[in-house]
């Protein structure tokens, strides 16, 4: 009797949201391939696990996606077969745009500590400002690049990019078989400096400080690069396509 194999379509699909790496747009297309009843968006961990086990049976089994600021591991709260996704973005830029968002929003937690501080003292500071993207994939509370990259490859069908983020789409809807990739950027950090007018030497101190995010962001972009070439000239066409009737609207 030969194994039974887990469609993608019959698996739990697992957006792992990194701050500040164009989740917010990507999340916003992931809710509109399911109904309503079938994501779970944004639920506190440590409820997750009641929500998901605790529904019926019938309603347990529309359940096809969970979306989140969750590190790798949330696939240990429920009790069907999984797969992930997520986004990186180059660690400078990522670190840069999450210190103006954070220290110009009122509704954050920590908005009265961080409004008051220097993007110099933010980086050498918070520890959202170093390794972060590497501490989500690791998913056991460390900064474990090699178990970052194992679990990546292991349970990340695609990982996307911000800087190739319709490329990443496309990837994403190619894999998990989605219907909708037409997007509107949310969540954008306003009134944020280029990195050209931040000084070196504080972009120096960023880079030093995100050495694995650094490495784990080129592993990304290569992985994401080479399934780009794994494609067929039709699809690349199709890209192209979408890029061109995106820079119309």
């Amino acid at each position: 009797m030969k194994e039974e194999i887990t469609k993608m379509t019959d698996k739990v699909l697992i957006f792992m949201h990194i701050p500040k790496t164009g989740g917010s747009t990507l999340n916003e297309l992931f809710k509109k391939q399911y109904e309503q009843d079938e994501i779970l968006t944004h639920f506190p961990l440590d409820r997750l696990s009641s929500e998901f086990n605790d529904l019926s049976s019938t309603k347990n089994d529309k359940i096809k996606g969970i979306s989140g600021h969750y590190n790798f591991g949330v696939h240990e709260y429920i009790n069907k077969p999984f797969s992930y996704f997520s986004m990186v973005r180059h660690p400078v830029d990522r670190v840069v745009s999450l210190y103006y968002f954070l220290s110009s929003s009122p509704g954050y937690a920590r908005y009265e500590e961080l409004k008051g501080m220097t993007l110099e003292e933010f980086v050498t500071e918070n520890k959202q400002a170093n390794n972060h993207q590497t501490l989500f994939f690791s998913g056991n509370g460390t900064f474990d690049l090699v178990l970052a990259k194992k679990n990546l490859e292991t349970h990340f069908p695609v990982v996307g990019v911000t800087d190739m983020f319709n490329e990443s789409v496309f990837l994403m809807k190619k894999e998990f078989n989605w219907k909708y990739t037409e997007y509107k950027k949310v969540n954008v950090t306003p009134k944020r400096p280029s990195l050209k007018e931040i000084p070196n030497s504080i972009l120096k101190i960023i880079e030093e400080n995100n050495r694995l995010d650094m490495e784990l962001y080129k592993y990304v972009k290569e992985r994401l690069t080479h399934q780009l070439e794994l494609l067929s000239s039709e699809e690349h066409r199709e890209i192209q396509q979408n890029r061109e009737e995106r820079h119309k609207k």
